[in-house]
């Protein structure tokens, strides 16, 4: 039997359950002949992965857009599993927008930037709720209204922060 599980987390829990001082490897040894580690991508690897996950979309917009890729990668870094449910997610959000005859926002150079949102709307909801707000009343650009958000009411800002400047030159023409 092949039994894909996450080691520190049951590790943490048999911990919990008995004791802190647990050794947690040798308990786990009882039950389990061999334990395999999957190795993380590199990020040559991972780069690779996007742009072939990008190409299987069949979307001529996704289809060699480097700067798509490069926001993928950043933001999902070493899980394989949420890049193909971010790139499922961006198809709908893509098809819709075609459907609706949204050209401002489907155009292969305007799919970044769509990526870009789509990924504060996936790993921060509340910060996307706050940027959505504030965009219908303002002009400012997403990285100064996140700026300006509370660290102390948005959980996981910081990492949204620094996701922004990892893809500040990822921009609306508009800025």
């Amino acid at each position: 039997f092949l039994i894909p599980c996450d080691n520190e987390a049951i590790s943490k829990q048999l911990r919990k359950s008995y004791y802190e001082d647990l050794d947690t490897e040798e308990y786990l040894r009882k039950f389990f002949n061999l334990s395999f580690k999957i190795p993380k991508l590199l990020d040559l690897e991972l780069d690779d992965y996007v742009e072939e996950k990008l190409k299987e979309t069949n979307v001529p917009e996704f289809i060699e857009n480097h700067s798509l890729s490069f926001v993928i990668s950043r933001a999902f870094r070493n899980n394989p599993r949420e890049i193909i449910q971010f790139t499922n997610s961006l198809i709908l959000t893509y098809l819709l927008a075609k459907k609706r005859k949204l050209e401002n926002i489907i155009s292969k150079n305007k799919i970044p930037f769509l990526a870009k949102i789509l990924v504060i709307r996936v790993r921060w909801p509340e910060i996307y709720d706050a940027l959505e707000n504030e965009v219908v009343r303002s002009a400012s650009n997403v990285s100064e209204i996140v700026g300006g958000l509370d660290k102390e009411k948005f959980s996981g800002l910081d990492k949204c922060k620094e996701f922004l400047r990892a893809t500040e030159g990822i921009q609306d023409e508009e800025g």
